[in-house]
């Protein structure tokens, strides 16, 4: 059994792209005994964001969990190397708004196959995708949030940004 990913990054298993932006695995695939039964159970921190399989997979079983504690969630998914692999393929993760930095997604796949005579043989592989999201610089926001009176004639008049409701996303 062996995990491949087949793009153009420089580093496998490595995706780079921008923070507030969807990325879709659709290079990512399983290779194995066609008759394998799959299992993949896939965690990552969901302080950084939301994994999601593709919603268009079927023949497969799914369970989700998030540790309340630690906020790691895992989800474990197993069906047919098929549909396994239409799963993964149009997945997405979707940083959470604002983020940038590095998250792992760690992946444990384990292959089960018959050999015909009762015999199944089980394969394991770990592999960590490492997710690099980059920062941008977000545009400020604007939005008054009372009203500005000024006497005419007045001098020297001060506002304050809280006057302004000025708010830098990229500064907190």
């Amino acid at each position: 059994m062996t995990i491949t990913i087949n793009d153009s990054y420089l580093t496998p298993f490595q995706y780079i792209f921008d923070e507030d932006t969807l990325l879709t695995f659709n290079t990512i695939s399983l290779n194995d005994d066609s008759s394998a039964i799959v299992t993949v159970i896939l965690t990552f921190d969901s302080n950084d964001g939301t994994f999601t399989l593709d919603p268009t997979a079927t023949g497969l079983s799914i369970t989700t969990y998030t540790d309340t504690n630690t906020n790691i969630t895992t989800v474990t998914f197993s069906g047919s190397l098929a549909n396994v692999n239409n799963a993964l393929i149009g997945s997405t993760f979707n940083p959470n708004t604002h983020y940038n930095g590095n998250t792992t997604l760690n992946l444990s796949v384990s292959s089960s196959v018959d050999d015909g005579l009762g015999n199944i043989t089980t394969t394991t592989l770990v592999q960590d995708i490492t997710l690099v999201i980059t920062a941008v610089n977000d545009d400020p926001v604007l939005t008054p949030t009372s009203a500005l009176l000024v006497k005419e004639g007045e001098a020297n008049v001060v506002f304050s940004n809280a006057q302004f409701g000025l708010f830098d996303p990229d500064i907190t």
